[in-house]
């Protein structure tokens, strides 16, 4: 099957072909490898914490394509986004602790705000 736009993978619940869900991808690998070195147990849990949402981000993009409808999408678009904004807040929080030094932070923070462009901009192309 060939996709011209993302309302055809809509139709068709094809997410994987998507910018937006493969940039999420590949922000929940960055996570994974950047936390890897935290507290495996810490009274906050904040690496499972950011790792779990670092899974949601894609996870919410493929859930609204699956689900066929744009309305939907559109609000599970808006919880990848808001989720991946936690995040940023999470590194902040691991910065402050001690968890990750400001030069690690700075780079996830860039690829979340990269990634989040990509969920705003598919987000404003559902029709």
């Amino acid at each position: 099957m060939e996709f011209h736009s993302d309302s055809d993978r809509l139709e068709s619940g094809e997410f994987r072909g998507v910018v937006a869900w493969q940039r999420a991808m590949d922000l929940s690998m960055t996570i994974y490898q950047a936390t890897e070195a935290w507290p495996l147990v810490d009274p906050l849990d904040l690496r499972l914490d950011v790792r779990r949402n670092a899974v949601i981000v894609p996870s919410k993009i493929a859930r609204g394509f699956g689900m066929g409808e744009p309305d939907a999408l559109r609000e599970c678009l808006q919880l990848s986004a808001d989720t991946a904004r936690q995040i940023a807040a999470q590194i902040g929080l691991a910065v402050r602790i001690g968890y990750s030094s400001k030069e690690v932070a700075a780079v996830l923070w860039t690829e979340i705000e990269e990634t989040i462009c990509e969920i705003e901009t598919l987000q404003r192309s559902i029709v």
